[in-house]
């Protein structure tokens, strides 16, 4: 199983802030990889128990990883999904309060309407910010694991202690 451990909070300048984390991977076939990542923040309603849509990092929990054909990128993505208000694609939404479309991307969660998770390989500061480094190497090392891997389909994710 893939272990996402959301670590610390950071606040930038706009007054946005995101969960910096470090996910871990590990098969016999490819050994181990260990990437960091950055999310939007937790924020959690009455209205919106599953976290705030498109505002929000996705709820702790553990998802199933599958690759799905997307037409705005014309690629195919690893989308995080489970039971619990977190599906693949908006058609297999009931509620507007539902989250779908959680994928991996490069730059900044800030940058993309959805919940994403950013990766990097490295996490840095300058002038006080945090960031992560090397986002589309570590992206395209996460998308060969998961590609060579497919029995890597699970991932939990947990607040660090």
């Amino acid at each position: 199983m893939i272990i996402l451990n959301r670590m610390a909070s950071s606040i930038r300048d706009d007054g946005l802030y995101g969960h910096f984390g470090q996910l871990k991977l590990y098969s016999k076939k490819s050994g181990a990889l260990e990437i960091f990542t950055h999310e939007k923040p937790w924020i959690q309603t009455s209205e919106f128990p599953n976290g705030k849509v498109m505002d929000s990092c996705i709820p702790v929990g553990t998802y199933s990883l599958e690759k799905v054909k997307f037409l705005a990128y014309n690629d195919a993505k690893f989308v995080l999904f489970n039971d619990n208000n977190v599906f693949k694609r908006s058609s297999e939404m009931s509620s507007p309060n539902q989250r779908y479309g959680t994928i991996f991307v490069t730059g900044d969660p800030f940058d993309h309407a959805e919940g994403v998770i950013s990766v990097g390989l490295s996490l840095s500061t300058k002038k006080g910010k945090r960031h992560l480094e090397h986002s589309a190497v570590a992206y395209k090392q996460l998308h060969k694991f998961l590609t060579d891997n497919p029995q890597e389909n699970l991932i939990s994710i947990t607040w660090a202690k």
